[in-house]
């Protein structure tokens, strides 16, 4: 037996000790975010040798991901041998073979990251939103939410609207158009990965827009009806993917760059209106 001291978080390590006929998984995919259990498991068949056969585990603490990695082993080319969840425990074992091709092995590939507690499945620190919204829920509160920033701003009037608590805190308005700007452009982003394969998303110049498109000369009852037809836009648009389409990816940018799915990106979106909706005194999470 060889014992290797370095980072498994990348390729890099198995350099020389691949393709294996036997990979285990063991005790990461309950300590990584979502994305980073699908790119592992994409990235297991160039770890493999054909037919190899891969034993994973993750706890099945709500949020419960085990169905989730189940998919992606699926849509990697594993068959699945076995899973057991046995009652009583918390924790599930899964068994699957490689049955397509083996990919070509490359290092330097990093496959995921450990992450604290806080961050598990991507919580925000501030508002306390974790990214577990199914799909279904994700177009559901895109919808709601939206309505509730919407009747949040319009219990404002024009001089509140605009009044910035501080010079360098933008005003409720400045914050709808923004929101209603990210829809817009979330949108056009799930159209674009539905095209084209891992394209790497253009940031959307924030704050830059703000001052170009003077965020706060805008009038509040128009922006919050344009805010409101672009949740509607995004949640049509996304309630027209399936399983594949959900689980397309790109190379998002923000707060780091990381291959993110579909499914992710609808999740930080309802995050946005949620967070944002705090700045205005909206309640997020409309139920």
């Amino acid at each position: 037996m060889e014992v290797r001291c370095g980072d498994a978080a990348t390729t890099s390590a198995y350099a020389g000790a691949v393709p294996a006929d036997l990979v285990l998984v063991c005790g990461v995919f309950g300590n990584i975010v979502e994305a980073d259990i699908d790119r592992t498991i994409r990235t297991l068949p160039s770890l493999c040798a054909p037919g190899a056969t891969v034993i994973w585990t993750r706890h099945r603490r709500p949020p419960d991901r085990t169905a989730l990695a189940r998919e992606a082993f699926a849509a990697a080319g594993f068959e699945e041998i076995t899973f057991d969840a046995p009652d009583g425990f918390l924790f599930g074992i899964g068994v699957n073979r490689l049955v397509a091709h083996p990919a070509r092995f490359e290092a330097g590939v990093r496959m995921f990251g450990f992450v604290g507690d806080d961050a598990l499945d991507g919580r925000c620190a501030e508002c306390r939103f974790v990214y577990d919204l199914g799909r279904a829920e994700i177009v559901r509160r895109l919808n709601a939410d939206a309505e509730g920033f919407a009747a949040r701003m319009a219990e404002l009037d024009d001089t509140a609207a605009r009044r910035r608590p501080t010079p360098d805190v933008w005003s409720p308005l400045e914050y709808a158009c923004h929101v209603r700007d990210m829809l817009r452009i979330q949108r056009d982003r799930v159209e674009l990965i539905q095209r084209e394969d891992d394209p790497t998303l253009v940031p959307m110049g924030r704050d830059e827009r703000g001052i170009e498109d003077r965020y706060n000369e805008q009038q509040p009852g128009a922006v919050a009806g344009e805010l409101l037809a672009a949740a509607r836009s995004l949640s049509d648009v996304l309630d027209t993917l399936g399983r594949a389409g959900w689980r397309r990816t790109a190379w998002y940018t923000y707060p780091t760059t990381e291959l993110r799915t579909v499914e992710w990106i609808g999740n930080h979106t309802v995050h946005e209106l949620q967070h944002h909706g705090r700045d205005i005194g909206a309640e997020g999470g409309a139920s």
